[in-house]
């Protein structure tokens, strides 16, 4: 069914369900960090350079897992700690 329609309407569904996500996570821009964000991110020297792939503290959420502390890395390098700018 998906590869039957055309590419105006997939676009449509994709734009639709962007919205939609970005409807459902609208007010967590606004919040501070919590929980283990504090240990990941604000005390976490190893995002404060690209690529961040090197130095991860054992005692984040990111030990282990290289490719998701680069994306806190270029989170960083593009916002800095804010959540909106």
């Amino acid at each position: 069914m998906w590869r039957s329609l055309d590419v105006k309407t997939r676009l449509i569904v994709y734009s639709l369900l962007l919205l939609l996500c970005l409807a459902a996570y609208a007010n967590s821009f606004q919040g501070p960090f919590v929980f283990d964000d504090i240990v990941t991110i604000v005390e976490n020297d190893s995002i404060r350079r690209l690529p961040g792939l090197v130095g991860i503290p054992p005692e984040t959420s990111t030990t282990g897992r290289p490719i998701a502390n680069m994306t806190f890395a270029i989170n960083f390098a593009v916002h800095g700690l804010q959540l909106t700018t």
